[in-house]
């Protein structure tokens, strides 16, 4: 029983990592949605900027040097279109492996974004739960079954007494005699002696063995599942910490100083470079917050990998 408990257990487990390879291959293929989607807008942020240009450049107020700038930077940029195709291919080849997809699909509907927050419960009940990890019970229903088994090789050591009882019923004879149709009645008895009794305690010794290894296996799981929580809870605060860096003070910023830049640039008070400048600060800045969300959204399944079951959040940003 406690075998049997045990492959269930390592069942659990397995299926807590596929459920963490899936997410961490559809993440990959958000982000890489994502960051498709904001070059795209800032793809119309440089058209727009060229059109500006070239206006000027029509009065007089820009020269030729300065359009040639913007378009190289547009000309660099697109290079992204090329580049993400590749990439979403990979990706979702990726996922489709971890689906266990049968059909190939060249894409796959990416709707979910990802969930920001930091985990509801306190530390210390993250790491009670994560001892109850199913590799860590597997581990000990497996020394349980050790354990078991050196019982069972332990009593075989001992001598048996065998008793027994046959009862036989005759019934009537066609032609009556003395004592006919009684019945015969048998009782057994006997004494089982083990010969060789180094054999048996070898074998306890075997058994024993083997649930010791797997208490010490059982022991280092919990120090491995200890670390890793560490580890995913470290990762997810400081991604959510970025998360906030990001929209709430450096984006804000950025979007500020481009206007501001873009305003000068029109009214001849800056150079184009500047305006460039500012963009792709601008451009990064996003690019960066989109990462972070992805990788809050890993080392959240990675922490419910840990954990071995769904952890609730709170503190939950707002989408964008």
């Amino acid at each position: 029983s406690a075998a049997a408990r045990a492959a269930q257990r390592s069942f659990d487990a397995e299926v807590l990592a596929v459920r963490q390879e899936v997410a961490n291959a559809y993440w990959k293929l958000w982000l890489i949605h994502e960051e498709h989607r904001l070059k795209n807008e800032h793809d119309i942020v440089l058209e727009t900027l060229a059109g500006t240009v070239r206006g000027r450049v029509r009065t007089g107020a820009a020269s030729l040097a300065d359009l040639n700038q913007v378009e190289l930077g547009i000309a660099r940029h697109h290079d992204h279109h090329g580049e993400h195709r590749e990439q979403e291919r990979v990706a979702t080849a990726e996922l489709l492996r971890a689906i266990g997809a049968e059909q190939p699909r060249e894409s796959l509907p990416i709707s979910d974004t990802p969930v920001e927050g930091l985990p509801a419960q306190s530390d210390e009940t993250l790491h009670q739960a994560a001892s109850r990890n199913p590799r860590v019970q597997s581990a000990e229903l497996m020394a349980t079954a050790s354990d078991s088994i050196a019982r069972v090789e332990a009593a075989e050591r001992a001598p048996s007494l065998h008793t027994g009882l046959d009862w036989i019923v005759t019934g009537d004879a066609p032609a009556p005699v003395q004592d006919s149709g009684q019945d015969a009645v048998a009782v057994t008895a006997g004494l089982s002696v083990p010969l060789w009794g180094r054999s048996y305690k070898d074998a306890v010794g075997a058994a024993e063995a083997e649930a010791a290894a797997h208490r010490a296996e059982r022991d280092a799981l919990l120090q491995r599942v200890d670390a890793e929580l560490e580890k995913s809870i470290a990762a997810v605060r400081d991604a959510q910490r970025r998360i906030e860096l990001y929209r709430y003070t450096l984006i804000p910023q950025a979007e500020t100083s481009f206007r501001s830049v873009l305003g000068s640039y029109q009214t001849g008070r800056t150079a184009v470079a500047s305006a460039l400048l500012a963009q792709r600060d601008l451009l990064e800045l996003q690019l960066e917050l989109a990462r972070s969300r992805a990788r809050h959204a890993l080392a959240w399944a990675e922490l419910e990998r840990v954990e071995g079951q769904q952890v609730e959040g709170t503190q939950r940003g707002e989408q964008p």
